[in-house]
């Protein structure tokens, strides 16, 4: 609706520029009066149906050796308005062949008129051509921009769904290893009846909740975005067998190894702690 009443609107501006030049119109006043008033299908169709909107277009200069030459700026710059529309909403081959029409309807007063100016003919070829490639460029450009953005969103996205399922796996890992123990104690407590023994399983206890808050305020700050490279490795198995020891499990630990990288020593911590706590889980 917009692009009709537009139209319209340039239309009308042709008309009165048209009248305002009578006195210098050398050809048909009505003919080219009759002419601009294909601007309005060809601007009201630039979106729905570019190439019938150029081709439009196209018809009304292809008019122009009949009805004569006139002195209006309007319609030609209504053609390259049209042009870089076309280039914008067209695809590729759409687009040659408009730009073929365009140059077929545009030139023809040129080509058909006795005295060839080709200069004149050069810079028309220059000017369409280049409406329309401006039209066709930004497109590309702002298609390339846009795609680039989704990607950038995408891989955002993805990363951040990774490093959650990291969390998770950590958070899983850590919390059930700590409550697995807590649990096995909470038992023996439960089950032993000496007052010293029950001390000591429920210090364990308390030492093992602790650790599991710890390990739960140490994700939360990850997940809030603070920074910092506290994730457990090989140096902290002992500080593991010592709570699955205090759980009443004989573990004995024997660790040599050299500089790690940061995720394989996390890897490795991660990989003891789930083997301890499926044998607590699992066994007698």
């Amino acid at each position: 609706m917009r692009d009709a009443l537009l139209g319209v609107l340039l239309t009308l501006v042709a008309e009165v520029e048209l009248l305002l030049s009578l006195d210098r119109v050398t050809g048909s006043a009505l003919g080219n009066a009759v002419s601009y008033l294909l601007i309005v299908p060809a601007v009201g169709l630039r979106r729905r149906a570019p190439l019938l909107g150029i081709t439009c277009a196209a018809v009304g200069f292809a008019l122009e050796p009949v009805t004569g030459p006139a002195p209006v700026a309007t319609p030609f710059l209504v053609l390259l308005f049209l042009l870089a529309s076309f280039g914008w909403y067209a695809g590729l081959r759409t687009g040659l062949l408009g730009l073929a029409l365009v140059l077929l309807g545009g030139l023809t007063y040129d080509l058909s008129r006795a005295g060839l100016n080709v200069a004149d003919l050069v810079v028309n070829v220059v000017i369409i051509v280049a409406a329309w490639a401006a039209g066709r460029l930004l497109r590309v450009s702002t298609d390339r921009r846009v795609a680039a953005e989704l990607a950038a969103d995408r891989a955002a996205r993805d990363a951040v769904a990774r490093e959650r399922e990291r969390i998770g796996r950590d958070l899983h890992d850590s919390m059930a290893h700590a409550l697995t123990l807590i649990t096995l104690q909470a038992g023996g407590a439960r089950e032993r009846t000496e007052p010293g023994v029950a001390a000591d399983a429920l210090t364990a206890i308390e030492q093992s909740g602790r650790e599991a808050l710890a390990d739960m305020h140490r994700f939360l700050d990850l997940l809030g975005g603070a920074e910092g490279d506290d994730a457990p490795g090989v140096g902290h198995l002992p500080e593991l067998v010592e709570g699955v020891r205090r759980g009443g499990l004989d573990v004995d630990l024997d660790v040599s190894a050299g500089d790690l990288p940061p995720s394989v020593s996390t890897t490795v911590y991660r990989v003891v702690q789930e083997s301890l706590t499926n044998v607590v889980r699992h066994s007698d």
